[in-house]
């Protein structure tokens, strides 16, 4: 049986193999930007657990479910606007300075 150190040993060292992998095949011309993942990458989805100021997600919540209705998407699109916005995120350097510059002026104040 192993200890908690040594499976923590062995994920750290999994991690790091499968970064080094990511790397050497992102070091080519023709490869995408490494912080921007392809639509085909098989991967197993990670959870994220956000936090949102009541206000906030009230805000959220009201436009989601009026953009469900008008589109008629048929389910919950909360997740999918998270999901496409990190996608933009990721690919739009206009867009992620914006994002820096509030975040930067958010906490100050």
């Amino acid at each position: 049986m192993s200890t908690a150190a040594q499976r923590a040993a062995e994920k750290a060292a999994r991690l790091a193999a499968r970064h080094n992998d990511t790397k050497a095949t992102t070091d080519a011309p023709d490869a995408a930007p490494a912080n921007v993942p392809t639509p085909e990458a098989d991967t197993t989805p990670v959870r994220l657990t956000v936090d949102f100021a009541a206000p906030l997600f009230d805000s959220y919540d009201a436009w989601a479910r009026d953009t469900n209705r008008k589109h008629r998407l048929g389910r919950s699109i909360k997740p999918d606007v998270i999901r496409a916005l990190v996608r933009k995120l990721l690919e739009d350097e206009e867009l992620r300075d914006e994002i820096i510059t509030t975040l930067i002026a958010e906490r100050r104040k």
